[in-house]
């Protein structure tokens, strides 16, 4: 059972969570249109097996005499992926985060360090035997009657396959908070992503809503978008315009997301081209 006086720790780690680049959707279940113009994605869902713990001590550690909190989850969540989540939590303010993920030849480790006034992010992440991720961001840090703030999360995300450079991806995220009963909590997640391949540039804005009651416990998200880009078609510039919308899963085990995490995903492209390639986003 998670304590009231955590659901802080809670906010700023789902907030880190909201802007990993990974588990958003499975690779499984990709389909499109004929002309490529119908993106859907439709992960191979499984029985959350996720569990939370959450073990305060007093003591005398790296940061001093004071509260450590050490959280940990583990279990294979909705959508298949295993988690390995630690974090540290120090007289009430979050001090790391690392992040494990993996499903089958996908591994994602995320690192996250804060400080007095902001946090350092550091990712690798492969895909197969071919495919390497590499990635490095910073979050800002501010305080509110003592509570730990985050925003302005920024992130860089470069692929490359075979060794070599195949995008760079460049996103925000900006983030609303409200106070329940004095306690801040995240209400919205804007990321704005930025991705520049050999072939293709694409921008994407996609806003995540947390719903929550007059007590700030989260009751439901809303998760959609819109993106814009070029495409190489037949060695023209061809552009499209295109909506995003997430299906939402209720996992109540999955207490560091608020019990509420993305699922199916579908992303209908506009252009006047006839056809688009038929290639997944990187930013999906």
């Amino acid at each position: 059972m998670i304590n009231i006086k955590n659901k802080k720790i809670f906010t700023i780690c789902t907030f880190l969570l909201a802007i990993m680049i990974c588990g958003g959707v499975s690779a499984s279940g990709v389909n499109f249109s004929s002309d490529g113009k119908i993106l859907t994605i439709i992960p191979s869902y499984v029985p959350s097996t996720l569990h939370t713990s959450v073990v305060p001590a007093i003591k005398n550690g790296q940061y001093g005499y004071g509260e450590y909190v050490t959280l940990k989850v583990t279990g294979k969540d909705v959508k298949g992926y295993n988690n390995n989540i630690q974090g540290i939590v120090y007289n009430g303010i979050v001090k790391t985060l690392t992040t494990y993920v993996s499903q089958g030849n996908y591994y994602y480790n995320e690192n996250t360090t804060l400080g007095i006034s902001n946090g350092v992010i550091k990712i690798i992440a492969t895909d197969g035997p071919s495919l390497k991720i590499l990635g490095s961001g910073t979050v800002q840090i501010s305080y509110v009657h003592g509570q730990q703030i985050l925003n302005n999360a920024i992130k860089t995300m470069k692929y490359y396959l075979n060794g070599k450079l195949i995008a760079t991806v460049n996103s925000t995220t900006k983030s609303t908070y409200k106070s329940f009963h004095g306690t801040y909590q995240n209400v919205k997640d804007i990321t704005t992503s930025n991705t520049i391949a050999n072939n293709y540039t694409r921008t994407s804005v996609i806003t995540q809503i947390y719903y929550r009651n007059a007590n700030g416990v989260q009751t439901g998200l809303n998760v959609a978008g819109t993106s814009h880009g070029t495409e190489q078609i037949n060695n023209q510039t061809v552009t499209y315009t295109s909506k995003i919308n997430m299906g939402i899963v209720h996992d109540p085990k999955d207490v560091l997301d608020g019990g509420y995490t993305t699922g199916n995903y579908r992303e209908v492209f506009n252009s006047s081209s006839p056809q688009l390639p038929k290639i997944v986003p990187l930013d999906t």
